[in-house]
């Protein structure tokens, strides 16, 4: 996963299994990834605990990694 798609990344593209990557953010502008595809990430369980604790800091937001380069 590139650094612009983790930043665009939103909680609506992870669920239990993958990370839905299908966008990018940078310069502050959302825009369709590098290569135009979406792409499936499976989620392994050592990442699990990591996405739970920063659901828990980031709420409701509805992006994974609040505060880098928000738009």
């Amino acid at each position: 996963m590139r650094i612009g798609e983790a930043i665009a990344l939103e909680w609506k593209d992870v669920d239990g299994c993958f990370i839905k990557v299908s966008k990018t953010l940078a310069q502050g502008e959302v825009s369709s990834t590098k290569t135009d595809n979406i792409r499936d990430i499976p989620i392994f369980d050592d990442l699990q605990p990591y996405l739970y604790a920063q659901r828990l800091e980031t709420g409701l937001e509805s992006r994974v990694f609040v505060g880098l380069n928000d738009p």
